[in-house]
């Protein structure tokens, strides 16, 4: 057998041999979950003492604007709610993904995944200020107004 022949047999078997190894660490992240999974939904979920969901979607549209986000699809049925917007350097992209679902007792719940440039965002002050705007937002709904910013947090609807 010529060198050369020997050489294109190896290198096509290492080929092989990388590509199907990339697909298998590929496929293992994919269904994967972080080691700390349910400390992140703690903090994406909060739970309303409203009953009509689309009352508390509106709201958290209402409140994605007012922090400068584009709506980007919405689903009253499902209320889901996707939007996004460029992070504040201008570098990348922070996307939301919204979930409104009607809860037991009375209650609606709402949980937010947000994502920069893929990656999801695990910090749970981030999360935090989200609900206290949505707080607000639903607040405001609740009194007619549309643009007050002299809130306390006294007046805040209690969230769970």
């Amino acid at each position: 057998m010529p060198d050369s022949f020997k050489i294109v047999l190896i290198a096509t078997c290492l080929l092989m041999q990388a590509c199907s190894t990339g697909r298998q660490k590929l496929s293992n992240e994919l269904l994967s979950l972080p080691k700390n999974q349910m400390k992140i939904r703690h903090a994406q979920t909060r739970t309303f003492d409203i009953l009509d969901q689309n009352q508390v979607l509106r709201g958290v549209i209402a409140a994605l604007q007012d922090m400068g986000y584009i709506i980007e699809r919405i689903n009253n049925t499902m209320g889901l709610v996707t939007a996004g917007k460029l992070d504040s350097k201008g570098s990348g992209v922070i996307e939301l993904t919204v979930m409104v679902q009607t809860a037991a007792n009375q209650h609606t719940a709402i949980r937010v995944n947000a994502l920069h440039n893929t990656k999801t965002i695990e910090d749970p002050e981030v999360y935090q200020r989200f609900f206290t705007i949505v707080e607000r937002s639903l607040f405001m709904a609740k009194q007619g107004e549309c643009c007050s910013n002299n809130l306390s947090e006294q007046d805040l609807p209690e969230s769970h």
